[in-house]
């Protein structure tokens, strides 16, 4: 597959976070390479404590609310 291909299938990334696709809180990204030839394919989110924080809450919450509904 060439890398034109491969770049226009691929998308800017995003964070799943409490069952929504967001955007960092810094709204920086960080470019994924092709190795071979350094040119960029596409982007993935720079995640950073702010965003770790809401995927941690978020899981929190799912899995209490998982163990309250076996009881």
């Amino acid at each position: 597959m060439n890398s034109t291909l491969v770049k226009q299938a691929l998308k800017p990334f995003r964070l799943f976070i409490d069952g929504k696709w967001e955007a960092a809180v810094s709204r920086r990204t960080i470019p994924v390479l092709n190795p071979a030839t350094g040119e960029q394919l596409t982007t993935v989110p720079d995640a950073g404590p702010e965003d770790v924080d809401r995927a941690v809450k978020a899981a929190r919450r799912a899995f209490e609310k998982g163990l309250l509904a076996q009881e």
